[in-house]
């Protein structure tokens, strides 16, 4: 790489992403651990943002000195997962930041429920979202309940308190405030407002992800080690910043595999009666559904599931005969270098229906029949059966197959079935997962965007901008 580059950054639930991007479309990437924000191990509540965000600066400034020259690169674009509860005023956080993994009350989510429900059904809000979910108007009204009126304060997201810091500019884009701001992408209904109970907290510069939110500024370079005028992005969530490295607008099956899974179905138009359509279709179904923002970010249908990789790194090291003594990520590597090494060739499909079954949402289930009380797993032991490493292996593989079944049925009115399903991830890294998938997938598995699409898109974005 010898022209200046964009510079993507994915603050993931398992370890933020670095990727660089340059004209011809070569990419380098690295990363870190990101312990304090992984599901059951970070804390409920971060009263002090600042010590989140000044771990992840750290942690960045380490990866970055001695990577590149001085002025290489030009752009940068950061992404961040799943939404939390996080305000700010006067350019400084106000009170805790809520994660998005972290436990909601259940009278918070009841009535999230039943309000975004109807907003939903009225189309006050345009996007169809599981309204059980974690989200933002959710997360406001426990901060509400926490700090009370907050008028004049704004909500936004991680990514977006990281843009701040490093540019003294507060903004974000709409589908990282999808469920708080209203069809028109920009303001907050009032009906929301008011149960939420923070008083006048409304969104501010809310733009393209790929429109500029400002420059490094000097306090921004000092604690990023990032070059003071460097451009940076507004950015946007990690699931619309993975789309961007995997769609290519043609109606094919997409397959963002990572800790947790997506199967998504891009527009292949601006047309608002094919938009119509697959809004009607997430109502009926219980897909989610993402409006249009412009012709970079077309609607989008899709669903998610609570089975992953963080399945296959709760399950494998309790096979027979696998790897022990090692911790995290040396644990991750060996028990799916030793498993991919005994699983050999895939058994029969009817084989696999000889075995037990395994549910691989094991604590709680996401898609279309969302239930978090949900509890997975081997519906008997497969131990007690006398079933090998390999079989119990491919049986948990299968798995992650069949809880994506029924969303890839939902979507088929909207798929075209002869082009392959195009898969990113790092599940798409893993022999096994694919030629699972390929078992059962009669169009096939095209794999793009690598291991971590959301890095890589995220540069892609900030390349688009330029």
């Amino acid at each position: 790489m010898e022209e200046p580059v964009t510079l993507g950054i994915d603050v993931g639930s398992s370890a933020v992403k670095l990727v660089l991007l340059d004209v011809e479309g070569n990419i380098d990437m690295r990363s870190f651990a990101d312990d304090l924000l992984k599901p059951g191990k970070g804390p409920e509540r971060i009263h002090r943002p600042a010590t989140l965000t000044d771990w992840i600066w750290e942690g960045v400034k380490e990866q970055l000195r001695g990577w590149f020259p001085p002025g290489y690169i030009q752009r940068v674009c950061i992404t961040a997962h799943g939404q939390s509860g996080l305000l700010v005023m006067d350019g400084k956080p106000h009170g805790p930041l809520i994660p998005w993994w972290a436990w909601m009350p259940k009278e918070v989510v009841d009535e999230q429920a039943e309000l975004l429900g109807t907003l939903t059904r009225d189309r006050t809000i345009e996007a169809v979202l599981p309204p059980r979910g974690s989200w933002l108007p959710g997360r406001l009204r426990q901060l509400a309940l926490e700090l009370g009126r907050c008028p004049g304060a704004t909500a936004i997201q991680l990514k977006d308190l990281l843009n701040l810091q490093l540019t003294g500019n507060v903004c974000s884009d709409p589908r990282s405030l999808r469920g708080w701001i209203g069809g028109d992408g920009a303001t907050v209904p009032p009906q929301l407002e008011r149960w939420i109970g923070l008083g006048e907290v409304t969104p501010e510069n809310i733009s393209d992800p790929r429109t500029l939110a400002g420059h490094v500024t000097r306090s921004g370079a000092h604690i990023s080690g990032l070059e003071m005028g460097t451009e940076v992005c507004i950015g946007c969530d990690d699931f619309t910043a993975a789309l961007v490295s995997m769609d290519e607008g043609n109606r094919g099956l997409l397959n963002l595999a990572t800790t947790s899974e997506h199967l998504a179905v891009v527009a292949s138009g601006s047309e608002p009666h094919e938009r119509a359509r697959m809004r009607s279709h997430a109502l009926k179904t219980g897909l989610s559904y993402l409006p249009r923002m412009t012709d970079q970010y077309p609607a989008v249908l899709y669903s998610s599931t609570n089975s992953g990789g963080g399945t296959l790194l709760r399950v494998f090291p309790e096979l027979p005969d696998a790897p022990t003594g090692v911790q995290n990520q040396a644990l991750r590597t060996l028990t799916l270098l030793w498993l991919t090494d005994e699983m050999g060739e895939p058994p029969t499909l009817e084989e696999l229906e000889s075995l037990p079954r395994f549910d691989a949402e094991i604590e709680g289930r996401r898609g279309l029949e969302p239930d978090p009380d949900h509890i997975g797993g081997w519906e008997t032991d497969p131990n007690e059966s006398g079933i090998d490493a390999r079989l119990q292996g491919w049986r948990i593989v299968h798995g992650l197959v069949d809880a994506l079944e029924p969303i890839r049925e939902a979507l088929k009115p909207y798929t075209e079935e002869r082009r392959m399903v195009r898969m990113a991830g790092g599940l798409a890294m893993v022999g096994p997962v694919i030629e699972a998938r390929a078992q059962r997938w009669p169009q096939g598995i095209e794999l793009v965007g690598g291991a971590e699409p959301s890095g890589l898109g995220a540069a892609r974005l900030a390349r688009s901008g330029l």
